[in-house]
């Protein structure tokens, strides 16, 4: 009767699915996904949220082939094709956790965001899956033990890290969601960009030179935002020519404020991209 008891115990004990580098998923006609949320058509999995309710939140969901030890299969970011059709900006990351949902389990957000200008064309990016890359937002948990146990991946609209996202009214396709494995991500967990964005000093006190290059004439914002995904400071608005640019930050908040030691990050943002630098003040 002991023998059978632990029997009957092991196998009611979950098994995690083990997704292995490459995982993809295309929408292609007639194939299956695995996705929660969104209509699939013409090779796109589109998403619309009303703003409001349930379905308030622009957001998907998987489980099942997306769900296991991401650590063992040596995936290190997720590539994502997306096309903004909205009449509205958007700002797209990735959040992974260990619980069916944000109430429950430890995630992890995306530091930097896929920025998807209104009615612009499709854009694809990836995000990396390192300690530079993500901020826990839900939990307590290492991010080493997530990462072994991810139970679901979320894919979602938010102007800061976070695994829920705000309510908004809009639409956005996606496209192509690859787990990659030994891809060049940058430090902040998106493609290496053209904007070949660098602070110097890095770790700084009290002020950095941000540093960046432009392949043609654009508009440009320059923020800082802090660990928790919260904006400090605009820096810069303006339309600049082609070229190598730089501007003094001397670590304060859009009042003047000084900021305290942490660590910071650097947004470049033009009309085709965006890039993120790490910076670390040490007061």
């Amino acid at each position: 009767m002991r023998l059978f008891f632990l029997m009957v115990l092991a196998t009611a004990l979950p098994v995690l699915a083990q997704i292995s580098a490459d995982h993809r998923d295309d929408f292609a006609a007639g194939s299956s996904h695995d996705w929660e949320r969104g209509t699939v058509s013409n090779g796109h999995l589109i998403l619309t949220a009303d703003g409001s309710g349930e379905h308030g939140k622009l957001v998907t969901f998987a489980q099942g082939d997306w769900a296991g030890d991401y650590t063992s299969a040596g995936i290190d970011s997720i590539r994502v094709t997306f096309e903004n059709p909205s009449g509205r900006d958007l700002e797209m990351r990735i959040a992974l956790g260990t619980g069916d949902d944000p109430r429950s389990g430890t995630w992890y957000s995306s530091v930097e965001s896929i920025s998807l200008p209104a009615g612009g064309s499709p854009v694809t990016g990836s995000f990396g899956l390192d300690a530079a890359a993500l901020m826990r937002v839900e939990g307590s948990s290492s991010l080493e033990s997530v990462m072994s146990s991810v139970a679901t991946l979320r894919i979602l609209h938010s102007t800061t890290p976070d695994a829920r996202g705000p309510n908004i009214t809009a639409s956005v396709y996606l496209d192509d969601i690859t787990a990659i494995s030994n891809l060049d991500v940058s430090p902040t967990g998106v493609v290496e960009s053209a904007l070949l964005l660098s602070s110097y000093p890095n770790p700084f006190n009290p002020s950095t030179l941000i540093r960046f290059t432009l392949p043609d004439a654009d508009a440009v914002q320059v923020q800082v935002f802090n660990l928790s995904g919260q904006l400090v400071s605009t820096l810069l608005e303006a339309q600049l020519p082609a070229g190598m640019h730089q501007l003094q930050w001397n670590a304060q908040d859009q009042q003047a404020h000084a900021l305290p030691s942490g660590v910071y990050f650097a947004r470049v943002s033009t009309s085709r991209e965006s890039a993120v630098q790490r910076m670390t003040l040490l007061r």
